[in-house]
């Protein structure tokens, strides 16, 4: 099962923040597993993106 840690999605996020400034088209994708870690990660990069104010452009 894969579950990522928080330090590990917090650079996520930050390279998420930094792409999107650069102009980049920015997709995540979470390979889900029996115990649904990629629900709970997306979910956690979500609330740690909206933290950062980070947003996709329009």
């Amino acid at each position: 099962a894969s579950n990522y840690s928080k330090a590990v999605l917090l650079k996520k996020a930050r390279l998420i923040q930094q792409y999107l400034r650069d102009g980049l088209d920015v997709f995540v994708y979470f390979n889900n597993d029996a115990n649904g870690n990629a629900v709970r990660n997306a979910r956690l990069l979500k609330r740690m993106l909206a933290a950062m104010k980070v947003t996709a452009p329009a």
